[in-house]
């Protein structure tokens, strides 16, 4: 690599999620340990991973908190989503400035008497912020949240839940410039394993236009982790 850096600790921590500003900045967004708790941790590089320009942290007491997802706006501001212990588990979704000095907006969605997380974030050309994970109670399916910039409204929402009714997870999310919305993630099929799927929204998150999976050959597990446009 031209250029690397590593945050030291003597405990287990990870990093998750990575994007970069125009002026070459980078963001990474994982998993802290406290030694007490588990805790978001959001660090901001130089450009050639020279020096941290700065960082924050969020813990719930009563972990396990893990950020999975970062995304920057057109207007700097940062993204981070996640999962925070809440409720045994629920979609975080928090908003920072660039500095990540000052907390501007944060929401959470709890799947009542169930486990849930934000697995990926993106930012619609609008501005609104689009998130996707999982959540269920004894099957996960994948959960899509659509909500406005300063992160006050909820615009829009679905679910899927794969034909066999097993666990799924949407871990990938992307907005088309057409506005449609596409999620990506991983079912869980009664014969084969884990199967991608891939699926297309509109705008509002009330259609699906297409949708499309892929079994391996071997019929073992396979796991999509990512889109692009």
């Amino acid at each position: 690599p031209s250029a690397a850096t590593t945050l030291a600790s003597s405990l287990n921590e990870f990093a998750y999620a990575v994007c970069a500003a125009p002026d070459g900045s980078i963001y990474v967004a994982g998993e802290g340990n406290s030694g007490v708790n588990l805790e978001w941790k959001i660090s901001r590089f130089d450009a050639g991973l020279a020096s941290s320009l700065s960082a924050t942290i969020f813990d719930l007491v009563g972990g396990p908190n893990r950020a999975f997802a970062i995304a920057r706006s057109s207007t700097g501001n940062v993204y981070v989503a996640g999962l925070q212990s809440t409720g045994g588990g629920s979609m975080a979704i928090r908003l920072y400035d660039a500095t990540l000095t000052y907390l501007l907006g944060a929401t959470a969605y709890i799947v009542s008497g169930a486990t849930s997380g934000a697995l990926a974030v993106t930012v619609a050309p609008n501005g609104d912020v689009v998130v996707a994970g999982y959540g269920g109670v004894s099957q996960t399916d994948f959960i899509v949240r659509r909500y406005d910039g300063g992160l006050t409204s909820l615009i829009a929402s679905t679910r899927y839940d794969s034909p066999d009714g097993l666990s799924d997870y949407a871990t990938a999310v992307a907005v088309a410039d057409d506005g449609d919305i596409l999620v990506g993630g991983y079912e869980t099929r009664s014969v084969g394993g884990q199967a991608w799927r891939i699926l297309r929204y509109d705008a509002t998150l009330s259609v699906v236009e297409t949708t499309t999976s892929y079994d391996g050959a071997a019929g073992g597990n396979d796991h999509l982790y990512s889109l692009a446009l």
